[in-house]
């Protein structure tokens, strides 16, 4: 009898197996085939998406401001390299205006406008922008974020929510140092959380009202109509030297820079973007060779030899 119920269970498991693998091919089926993937530079991007390469120096000649996104773009697994970071200072130093437009919070923001090569900061995704001014750090809140009672009585209300259904959740370890959203972790400090575990994250969000992104380390969700794009252009308005959109070029790798990649005519992706191309509506124009930090560079190589530096 033993022997018997060892038998159907193996083949109980064969037959879940079977259906899973399936499953997923089916699902590959349909990636190739709406999203058009093709095969390119040594891995699958979509074909609104070109390699970074000499064919776009026109499309970059008149750039005149960078945005770029922080983590895993301008850092490679949680640390910046001194290549991306002296990549930076040449843009900076090439004359470029050049502002992070981040998820992070805003203990880190202050940190990286007072230190960093930057012209601004913009940060929790749209929230807020801070500038330095004569050595005084300026701010500008983002239109569209409800005051600061309604927000922490929103936000202790989803913490909740989420702890029901995901006990074992962690927030960002920055989570303290934050002033608009809730950031949980979902691989940063902790494992990588399974795919379907983060759809289903995302979902109880939304159906708390929250405005939900997807970053490479965080599920990020504030209460408020705005964004990375509408907060950089805020600022773009208020602030920037450079005041015309098409002037600028933006570098990212993750859902939460989709906002960017749909309004930028010059959007770049470094090549770890290429895991997500497939649930873009809007991918990047152009991607890199290279991941994270070391295709920020790649990128301001390219920025280089456009210009002839």
């Amino acid at each position: 009898m033993v022997g018997m119920s060892r038998f159907l269970l193996w083949c109980w498991g064969r037959t879940l197996s079977t259906a899973f693998i399936l499953k997923r091919c089916l699902s590959w089926v349909w990636v190739f085939k709406e999203c058009q993937l093709i095969f390119q530079g040594g891995f699958y991007i979509t074909s609104n998406t070109s390699i970074l390469d000499e064919n776009a120096f026109n499309a970059f000649k008149n750039i005149q401001g960078i945005c770029f996104d922080v983590d895993d773009t301008l850092s490679t697994e949680g640390k910046l390299t001194h290549e991306a970071y002296a990549a930076l200072w040449r843009l900076y130093r090439a004359g470029y205006q050049v502002v992070a437009v981040t998820g992070r919070a805003s203990g880190w923001c202050d940190h990286m406008v007072r230190f960093w090569p930057v012209h601004a900061v913009l940060g929790e995704n749209g929230a807020f922008s801070f500038w330095m001014k004569r050595g005084v750090r300026q701010t500008l809140l983002t239109p569209g974020g409800i005051s600061q009672e309604q927000l922490l009585t929103q936000k202790l209300q989803l913490m909740k929510s989420v702890q029901e259904v995901f006990s074992e959740v962690l927030w960002a370890s920055d989570q303290p140092y934050r002033t608009h959203d809730l950031a949980i972790d979902i691989g940063e400090g902790v494992p990588r959380w399974d795919s379907q575990d983060i759809e289903r994250l995302m979902e109880l969000c939304q159906q708390k009202g929250a405005v939900v992104r997807l970053s490479s380390i965080h599920v990020n969700a504030w209460f408020g109509d705005y964004d990375k794009w509408k907060g950089f252009q805020f600022w773009l308005e208020q602030e920037a030297e450079q005041k015309k959109v098409d002037t600028w070029a933006y570098i990212g790798d993750s859902p939460n820079d989709e906002p960017m990649f749909k309004r930028f005519h010059c959007s770049v992706g470094v090549a770890n973007v290429a895991a997500y191309l497939p649930s873009f509506k809007y991918p990047p124009q152009w991607i890199t060779r290279k991941k994270s930090g070391s295709g920020f560079v790649e990128f301001v190589d390219f920025l280089e030899k456009v210009r002839g530096i």
